[in-house]
């Protein structure tokens, strides 16, 4: 993922594509919003964690942004 794309801030992005997750973060930056955490599992899974335990840790979070 092109770092470039990324700045820090309050909103988490998980995504089943990996270049979809960095378009979006891309996006988010462009309009002054920066990023907690992005996960694209894309074809390349993190190691024995699933959606399901990625959305439990984002949901964990103690400082959420909803939008």
């Amino acid at each position: 993922m092109p770092g470039s794309l990324f700045r820090p801030g309050r909103i988490g992005i998980i995504s089943r594509s990996g270049t979809l997750a960095y378009e979006v973060a891309g996006i988010l930056g462009e309009a002054g919003m920066g990023q907690s955490a992005v996960v694209g599992m894309g074809a390349d899974p993190v190691v024995l964690t699933g959606m399901p335990d990625l959305l439990e840790m984002f949901e964990r979070d103690e400082e959420p942004t909803v939008w």
